[in-house]
């Protein structure tokens, strides 16, 4: 029992460095470098548990890794020698072996692929790539509805970017109405999705109706700011 106590608390402890690296990447100005440090101690970590839960971790953090690349492209990840690209196909090579291709942790990983190719303006490739997250998470009881609801946000950004205003409509209406049915759900998403469809509807001749969503994002990031 004293074993398997201690493996949970290693992986415990690499979620806790894993949640303060998310963080340093999340600030105004992010901190990749801050956080791949972070990371790479949570890898670390987890090196000493034999937990069934360490498999996932492993997956979740390595992904962040590809993100901390991606926020910082010189950075080569020093356990397997990858960019961002590279640490996205070992996360998922991980969560398809170990966990099943199905597993949310595999959504997880799809998606912060997608943030990249998107945030490259490879506007189909992220879009096909979100497309898979969607269903392997859009069912009753999702096994992760804020990651459903980013996915169906970043949707929506491609269809704004292509003109595809009746398109990007429906999948913000879909993400926010997922965001709104969890009040601690990501609030900086949230905000992000108010002021893009506010941009769909000006577009579209809605002006009105576009300021009042722009001013909800205004609201929730001004709460994000106190």
């Amino acid at each position: 029992m004293r074993r398997i106590s201690t493996d949970c608390r290693f992986v415990q402890t690499a979620l806790v460095l894993r949640d303060m690296a998310r963080e340093a990447m999340s600030r105004t100005v992010p901190e990749p470098w801050h956080a791949r440090k972070i990371l790479d101690g949570a890898l670390t970590v987890l090196k000493f548990s034999q937990a069934p839960e360490r498999a996932e971790a492993e997956v979740i953090i390595t992904a962040d890794l590809g993100e901390a690349a991606r926020l910082n492209p010189t950075y080569v990840d020093a356990f397997i020698n990858q960019g961002a690209e590279g640490l996205y196909a070992h996360a998922l090579n991980q969560a398809e072996r170990n966990l099943g291709k199905d597993h949310p942790a595999a959504a997880y990983v799809i998606a912060k692929r997608a943030d990249m190719y998107l945030a490259q303006v490879r506007l189909w490739e992220a879009d096909r790539l979100y497309e898979q997250v969607v269903g392997l998470l859009d069912r009753p009881a999702s096994p992760d509805p804020e990651l459903l609801a980013h996915a169906l946000v970043k949707r929506g950004d491609v269809r704004l970017s292509l003109g595809c205003y009746a398109e990007a409509e429906v999948f913000y209406l879909r993400g926010i109405d997922l965001l709104l049915e969890n009040p601690a759900s990501d609030q900086k998403l949230l905000a992000h999705a108010f002021r893009q469809s506010a941009d769909m509807l000006e577009k579209t001749g809605r002006e009105q109706h576009a300021r009042g969503l722009r001013q909800r994002a205004e609201e929730i990031e001004a709460a994000l700011h106190r």
